[in-house]
């Protein structure tokens, strides 16, 4: 019993180190580019980081026990916009788990594709979100498709729409979390090839990619954004010029996935702009 307790301390001690690091990682990029940022104090971090531990534990719990490979489209006759949810890097189908469970207790028909494993080819991920939209679409060819999109998820739904242009007509509206459109500060020139490639602020393909509003020009884009996400930072990277910008505060990058107030924020975005998509709700 001492030794499985000894553990547990151990593992937690070493994510206090390794939060309190990204804090102050976040902290000096938001300072070294100008941008208003809450000071770090005792008790926010005690808050912040409290907050990244059960997000992240949930996230892996939902992985572990409620992740389904063989989850089926499942389209009812309602007339609503039809939610498809994008996992981010590192992630799968089963981290949208809390959010699909608000949303269905609100009668939204969702589903959250699994686009693969991390570092593989880009494309793989473009071409299995790009098959999701495209069966959606076989199915019921007369409801606009909402994107909810968690941290890369955003870049590939960019993606998509640039190689896939003739997708564009069908998406009703998105919605991003914590996606770092501009890049982040935790991918520096001397990260992993993989990840420099993907997320760094100079890189060719955060810099080349197209944004929303050349894209889906009639279409409306919010940006959700978390002031101490630690991932994407500085925060002000998960917005796009265009899109409706959303700030939150004391929110981990997790945490924009598991929290209630944030999964209640997508559904009122869903009611907000229930006439623009296409349906009173």
């Amino acid at each position: 019993m001492s030794s499985v307790l000894f553990y547990l301390l151990s593992i937690y001690l070493l994510a206090c180190i390794i939060i309190l690091a990204l804090c102050f990682r976040s902290a000096y990029a938001h300072q070294r580019l100008g941008i208003s940022y809450p000071k770090l104090t005792l008790q926010g971090f005690w808050r912040i980081h409290l907050e990244a531990i059960i997000s992240s534990a949930k996230i892996v719990w939902w992985a572990i026990f409620k992740h389904d490979k063989k989850d089926p489209i499942k389209i009812s006759k309602d007339h609503r916009p039809y939610i498809l949810c994008v996992h981010g890097f590192y992630m799968n189908g089963s981290c949208f788990y809390g959010l699909r469970q608000t949303l269905s207790a609100q009668g939204f028909d969702s589903w959250a594709i699994d686009m693969g494993k991390p570092y593989i080819a880009p494309q793989i991920y473009v071409e299995r979100y790009a098959q999701a939209i495209q069966e959606i679409i076989r199915i019921a060819p007369n409801r606009k498709i909402v994107v909810v999109a968690h941290s890369m998820g955003g870049l590939i739904t960019r993606l998509v729409l640039q190689r896939h242009p003739d997708l564009a007509p069908h998406i009703g509206l998105v919605i991003t979390l914590g996606s770092p459109h501009l890049g982040t500060g935790s991918v520096t020139r001397f990260a992993l090839k993989w990840t420099r490639k993907m997320f760094y602020s100079k890189g060719n393909f955060i810099t080349s990619l197209p944004s929303f509003e050349a894209l889906i020009p009639n279409t409306k884009v919010f940006t959700i954004a978390s002031k101490q996400d630690l991932i994407v930072y500085p925060y002000t990277f998960s917005h796009l010029p265009g899109t409706e910008v959303i700030d939150l505060e004391w929110i981990s990058h997790g945490g924009l996935l598991t929290k209630q107030n944030c999964q209640e924020i997508v559904v009122d975005l869903l009611d907000q702009e229930a006439d623009s998509i296409g349906g009173r709700f």
